[in-house]
């Protein structure tokens, strides 16, 4: 949870930016070290920021990413790992419950706004807005089958998050742990052991990279 407050309060003073476009063509990101899956438009790219912030930062291109100060009419989303709701997570973080509401009070010191729940979807989705001289940052948080929560959040001027607020959820709730794909060899021998005759497979390998 920690490592999310120490990047949004990196972002408040450096963060970067670009234009989402207002589609439907999108498609999906699997980002394997973070163990997660999600939407966002065709056109944008993304980078796997995991040594930086622990996220995957999706923008137009990597100079908006890499913007300091968004430019006119442009943002910036980045999207974090899991945080699992189950016993275990609970004892740990000696918390009777996980909601989004309580993932994103964690940043409730960074600005004065209430956190409001609205439905998108068939989700409810946690949203927290604060406010810099600068820029705005939308946080969204939701609860992935009562199994995790998700995290993510745009950035950029009041009325540019308005205007891209369907994308900006669109890619909040498509937040879903990844498919761990799986590896299948086979090889063709020159005579199989037992009998010297040809085989068509002498070896197979299969399960999860």
């Amino acid at each position: 949870m920690f490592r999310c407050i120490g990047l949004v309060l990196l972002l408040l003073g450096i963060i970067p930016a670009s234009t989402f476009a207002q589609d439907d063509d999108l498609q999906t990101y699997t980002w394997l070290a973070g163990g997660i899956a999600f939407d966002y438009p065709a056109d944008w790219v993304a980078r796997d920021d995991l040594y930086s912030f622990s996220a995957v930062s999706i923008g137009t291109s990597l100079d908006a990413i890499d913007a300091t100060t968004p430019p006119a009419g442009e943002i910036m989303m980045q999207v974090s790992a899991l945080y699992s709701t189950q016993p275990a997570s609970l004892e740990r973080l000696t918390l009777d419950e996980f909601t989004p509401s309580i993932l994103l009070s964690t940043f409730q010191q960074l600005g004065t706004n209430a956190i409001e729940t609205v439905e998108y979807g068939g989700q409810s989705v946690a949203t927290l807005t604060v406010h810099t001289p600068d820029l705005t940052i939308l946080l969204l948080s939701t609860n992935y089958h009562d199994q995790a929560l998700t995290l993510s959040f745009a950035a950029g001027a009041p009325d540019v998050l308005e205007q891209f607020r369907d994308t900006i959820f669109k890619v909040a709730t498509s937040i879903r742990p990844a498919e761990i794909p799986s590896y299948h060899h086979e090889v063709t021998p020159v005579h199989t052991p037992a009998t010297g005759e040809y085989s068509g497979v002498a070896w197979i390998f299969q399960g999860d990279l």
